[in-house]
């Protein structure tokens, strides 16, 4: 099957263990990698990280691949390969400002943007009800949109 869309996604890392970010997003990829999309999410290729906790500040390391610059420009070049970009942000701990900042850029470079948040998250603010196009309230229905929509169904 030939893969049609590529799909960046976003889920709230700050206050996370690596094991739990791993979790999300490898479950997340075979997900929708099932439904046919190109997946990319901001994990690739950082195994540097693992073992560390994500907070809201950049931790020091030796590794060029995770220098703040290095990530925010890496994610930011993902965000602009996307089609559609998914934000997951469902029960966050913490506020994500770089699930933040890349919604605004995806809304910026008009992708289609997804999210996921139950009412009162963290995350709950006029500029993310305005740049996510469809909000839903959990992450099996944003993955059934999913399907529908590569699959052109109504």
């Amino acid at each position: 099957m030939e893969k049609k869309f590529w799909i960046y996604c976003v889920h709230s890392m700050s206050g996370l263990t690596w094991e739990e970010v791993e979790k999300y997003y490898t479950e997340t990829k075979m997900q929708l990698e099932s439904l046919g999309y190109n997946v990319l999410h901001p994990m690739c290729a950082k195994s540097e990280l693992k073992g560390n906790k994500f907070d809201a500040k950049a931790e020091e390391s030796s590794s060029p691949i995770v220098t703040p610059h290095a990530i925010t420009r890496r994610d930011i070049w993902m965000v602009k390969k996307a089609d559609i970009v998914f934000a997951d942000l469902y029960k966050a701990k913490k506020k994500s400002i770089g699930s933040l900042s890349e919604i605004a850029i995806a809304y910026a470079l008009n992708k289609h943007t997804i999210g996921v948040m139950e009412v009162g998250n963290i995350h709950e603010h006029a500029f993310t009800q305005e740049e996510l196009d469809i909000v839903f309230r959990n992450h099996d229905d944003a993955i059934k949109y999913f399907a529908k929509l590569i699959r052109g169904e109504y």
